[in-house]
Order: C-alpha cells, then sequence, then structure tokens
C-alpha cells in the first residue's frame, strides 16, 4: 500500500494493524511476501531507510565479553532488506541429524522434525532463486559432473557430501522484493523506525502494543492482533529483555532462558591435503554452474560415522592450491581471478595437488552462552547488548577427530595425505573464528524451562507473540542458516493464517 516514513508521524501517534512485522530482513520480508494480497493488514518495521545510514548502523553496537569475534565488517546491516544487503548467498540446508536429541549433545533435539520441514525448503528455494536441490540426488554424484577424483571421496559410508546452493548473483531482499511489497494492497513499511518496548498485558501473557522511537524524530504505537519479532539472532532477544514494564527479566523470560544458548558456526583453515594425483581434477569442489546458478560440494562425517564418533555436525572445503606454501586463499587476488575466468570461459577443468581445509564447526548448545542487557547505551538510551559467546574445548577436540578420521580415510584409498600440525597447548593451535552467525537465544523447545518458543515458535507466554529467524534453532548444524530462517518464516506464515481471525 505505502511506504511511510516514522520521522513524519505525529508524536504519540497510534497506528492499527492486523498483523506487525519486526524486522525487514530475510525472515521479515519472507513472511510479508507470504501475506501480500490477502485479507489481513500488515505493517512491516525497519529500522534504517532504504539505504545505509551508520547513525541506524551505530544502533547495533554489542559488548562482547566472551571469546574474541572478527570485526572487519559489520555482521548485521541495519536497513531496508537487513543482512542479505551484505551476504554472499550461500545456501545450505541441516540434515536430519540435526533435528535429533542427540545422546552424547546436551540440550539437543528440535520440536519439529526434519521431515516437517523439508518442504517449506523448496519454497524458500524459489525467493533465493538458487538452482534445484532436489534435482541434486544420488545420480548426479554418480555421473558429471563429477570427476573420478571427486567420487574417490565419497567410496564409502564415511563421508556425506554437503551441498552449497548459488544463485547466478546474491538476491537482496530489499531490492529484489520491494516493488512487490509496494503494490500489495494491504501492507505498509513503516522505515527509520525502532522498537524499544514490547507492552503486555498486566498477566503478561498477551502482547498489547508496540513502543517505537526515531532517531531525531518522535515516539509512537503500534497496536496489531499478532506480533512477529524477526529482527535477527541477537536483537530478539535483546528486545524481549529491555520489555522489563512488569517483569524486571524481561518478556517471556519466566525461566531466565531469554539470550541464552547462543552459538555460532566456529570456523578455521587448517590442515592441507597433498594428493597422489599430481593433476587432481575438482569441479566440484571449485563449484559447478547449473541451471539458476552453480553448486559446490564438501564434506561431513556420514551420520553412522557422527554416531560412532560421538562427533558434532561439522564439515569442510577442500579449496584447491597449487602449492603448499601459500596456505591462505586469496579468492580476489589477480591471479585467482585469472584462473576462475580461465575455467569459466575455456570451460576446462582446473587441476591441482594440494587442498587447503577449510573447517565449518557446529557448536554443543550451552547455556552460559549468552547475551545480557548491559549497562552501556545506544542513541536511544536502550541498553547495549553484552556478548559473552563460548567456545569450549570440545569444539577443538571435535576437529580433531575429523581431522583424524579423513587422514585415514584419504591414505586408506590412496588419495592423499593430509599434513596438519595440533600443538599439545590449546592456546598455541590455530585461532577459531566466528562466521557472523548468530543463532540460539529464543530457542524452540516444547519445555518452557529449556526454550522461549513452542514448535509454532510462539512465545511460551504470550499468546500473540511470534519469533522468526535463526535466534529460535536449538542447535544450528554447519550450514550457514538464511535458508533455513526463510524456510521456517514460511513455516510460520502457514500457522499464523490459521490461527489469526
Amino acid at each position: 500500500m505505502s511506504i511511510v516514513d516514522g520521522r513524519t508521524l505525529a508524536e504519540n501517534s497510534e497506528l492499527m494493524t492486523d498483523i506487525c512485522i519486526i524486522g525487514a530482513g530475510a525472515a521479515g520480508i519472507a513472511i510479508a511476501l507470504e501475506f501480500a494480497n490477502t485479507n489481513h493488514n500488515v505493517c512491516l518495521i525497519e529500522s534504517g531507510d532504504l539505504s545505509f545510514d551508520q547513525e541506524t548502523q551505530s544502533l547495533y553496537e554489542i559488548q562482547n565479553i566472551g571469546y574474541p569475534q572478527l570485526e572487519t565488517e559489520p555482521s548485521r546491516i541495519r536497513y531496508f532488506g537487513g543482512t542479505t544487503n551484505a551476504w554472499t548467498g550461500r545456501c545450505l540446508k541441516l540434515n536430519p541429524i540435526d533435528f535429533e536429541s542427540r545422546e552424547w549433545v546436551p540440550d539437543s533435539g528440535w520440536a519439529i522434525r526434519y521431515q516437517k520441514l523439508e518442504p517449506y525448503y523448496d519454497r524458500a528455494t524459489k525467493l533465493f532463486n538458487i538452482p534445484d536441490s532436489q534435482k541434486l540426488n544420488s545420480a548426479f554424484w554418480q555421473n558429471k559432473p563429477v570427476s573420478q577424483d571427486e567420487q574417490q571421496l565419497l567410496s564409502d559410508s564415511t563421508f556425506s557430501p554437503v551441498i552449497s546452493l548459488l544463485g547466478k548473483s546474491s538476491i537482496r531482499f530489499g531490492q529484489a522484493y520491494r516493488e512487490k511489497l509496494e503494490k500489495s494492497h494491504n501492507i505498509n513499511i513503516c522505515l527509520n523506525a525502532n522498537v524499544t518496548e514490547i507492552e503486555a498485558s498486566d498477566n503478561l501473557n498477551h502482547a498489547v502494543r508496540l513502543h517505537l522511537a526515531c532517531l531525531h524524530g518522535p515516539r509512537f504505537f503500534i497496536k496489531a492482533k499478532v506480533y512477529i519479532l524477526a529482527c535477527g539472532g541477537l536483537e530478539n532477544a535483546r528486545l524481549l529483555l529491555l520489555s522489563r514494564r512488569q517483569n524486571t527479566a524481561g518478556l517471556g523470560n519466566e525461566f531466565d532462558t531469554v539470550g541464552r544458548y547462543y552459538m555460532d558456526h566456529p570456523k578455521v583453515e587448517h590442515g592441507m591435503i597433498r594428493t597422489h594425483n599430481r593433476n587432481f581434477n575438482s569441479p566440484l569442489l571449485f563449484g559447478h554452474r547449473v541451471a539458476r546458478g552453480k553448486v559446490q560440494f564438501g564434506l561431513r562425517l556420514s551420520e553412522e560415522v557422527q554416531r560412532k564418533e560421538q562427533t558434532l555436525n561439522h564439515y569442510i572445503l577442500l579449496q584447491p592450491h597449487f602449492s603448499p606454501e601459500n596456505r591462505q586463499p586469496q579468492p580476489k587476488s589477480p591471479v585467482n581471478k585469472i584462473l576462475y575466468s580461465y575455467r569459466k570461459f575455456m570451460k576446462r577443468p582446473l587441476r591441482f595437488n594440494f587442498l587447503l581445509v577449510r573447517n565449518y564447526l557446529e557448536q554443543r548448545p550451552d547455556p552460559e552462552s549468552r547475551v545480557k542487557l548491559g549497562q552501556q547505551r545506544d542513541k536511544l538510551g536502550l541498553n547495549v547488548l553484552n556478548l559473552n559467546w563460548k567456545v569450549n574445548s570440545q569444539e577443538r577436540q571435535d576437529l580433531h577427530r575429523f581431522h583424524k578420521v579423513l587422514g585415514t580415510y584419504l591414505e586408506k584409498h590412496h588419495i592423499g595425505r593430509l599434513e596438519q600440525h595440533f600443538p599439545a597447548d590449546e592456546a598455541a593451535q590455530p585461532p577459531l573464528f566466528d562466521a557472523f552467525h548468530h543463532m540460539g537465544t529464543t530457542r524452540i523447545s516444547d519445555r518452557p524451562d529449556k526454550g522461549v518458543v513452542d514448535r509454532n515458535c510462539r512465545l511460551h507466554s504470550v499468546n500473540n507473540l511470534f519469533i522468526a529467524g535463526s535466534s529460535v534453532f536449538p542447535t544450528g548444524g554447519h550450514a550457514n542458516p538464511t535458508l533455513t530462517i526463510v524456510a521456517l518464516a514460511i513455516r510460520l506464515s502457514d500457522h499464523i493464517k490459521q490461527v489469526i481471525s
């Protein structure tokens, strides 16, 4: 229907709608699209504008009091389209084992089954304009474009392929779907509007209205029948903790679960495979073009081996290299650009005999890995988050076990030798880095004392407040979360269509 700049509204004005979505990133826009041109009025709220603004971005500042994180670039983007404005477009699915309650992983298990989410992956794929994952079946791995060398990596049940899907270009949700949302007769977009509090009824079981504020602008309110928090893995928890009018612990936090179980995907480039074949042919390791984009494959331990080794669902990408001397990949260097161009335009495979191992780790859920409100305030006067990310020794132990299995496999199948060195002193080992994948903090659970939302992503204690995004993940698997975020958002939309009157 329209785009409204919150700064133009009258002080203390009150907007009315049926469904209010807080956050116009991948999850929020996906939900809004599901309600486009329906009979329900929708208000999609965005803190930022249609383009980047540094002052608005500063509202995402946090204080890191835990494991060090990379600070080379913003890991969250605060304007229309959210972090899709900056991401690389890589999409992966979670695996069935990620949803299971694994006896060697305390607090694991989703309240929903993988089979229930799988149809929503198919619907989410269309929004990203990426290759159809259903066509990447077992026959794909037994025929072209899989080389003989790559088939050796999957010659028994030790490893399973990890399929990354990439479109021809990264989808920026704000750019891609703004026009469709604007043309919908029932959707209003409110920009430059920051939610500062979710006000609840006296008995705390019903959200009554939102309090909003603009930088250098008015404060106003929005009332809705249904509210959906879609602000990301950190901000979803922050808004619940800030909503403490009736309960100082925050909204939905009766069991002190909001903000706990924060997870990321620790990553490290460590290990080099020296292949016996000096002309190792790796079209899929490098990335193979298919309809609507390309696929790239990595390796994870099969579910059978994960159970035997009692390890988490880590995976590796193998980065082709010409020499063991240069262990740090530089995809933007002139040399690598020439290599990519050579392969693309000459349609000839690049061959290597060194493969750098890039490790992406799943984390065990840890209730002490968490976010809390700190004493520092942002420009709206709101408490900045303190982030205490825990990376435990078990993550490194799992990495060692993975590499041990990998090394044995490579020698058994005469593929090559894994060259690596793990110092006995943990402090001297290669540092693990965060992947900017903010998960947990408002996790799904059938038990209110173990999670924040139920299997339909509704707060256990608030009957009209739902949460979308990676904050609801009970475990993170190894897959970057964006495709699953959108799949869960579409599933949530279907549920709300059934319950809203």
